[in-house]
């Protein structure tokens, strides 16, 4: 499928609601239209409280940002997201999914990770 295409989800919302006068939590279930993302890989980078992800649809890089708890990175293949606005596209990108370990390495190489600092050399 193309990338943000409109597509029809299930979305389950919390209501309240009333028995005489006292409210209690109702979770209903509804039809919402999001744009839909099928991703050839997503590549997950978590620095504390939020998430740094980086997706490849068609060829196409998009990235974006959700609260994530954790450190590390990770790395997802043939991933669906759907998002309620569209994502902005940030360039070309590869999408084999080959291997992780030669997508990895083309990755490192396109982009530099944030928070890294450079290494002094050390002097004979």
């Amino acid at each position: 499928m193309a990338c943000g295409d409109i597509r029809q989800v299930r979305v389950k919302i919390v209501v309240i609601r009333w028995i005489w006068f006292i409210p209690y939590p109702w979770i209903e279930e509804r039809i919402r239209n999001r744009f839909g993302y099928d991703f050839a890989w997503v590549k997950s980078t978590r620095y504390g409280f939020f998430e740094h992800l980086e997706g490849c649809c068609n060829g196409r890089l998009h990235v974006w940002y959700a609260f994530g708890f954790g450190f590390g990175s990770s790395t997802y293949v043939g991933v669906t997201y759907t998002f309620t606005d569209r994502l902005s596209d940030h360039g070309p990108c590869d999408a084999d999914t080959g291997g992780i370990g030669s997508f990895a390495s083309g990755l490192r190489a396109r982009r530099t990770a944030p928070f890294t600092r450079a290494r002094r050399s050390k002097s004979p």
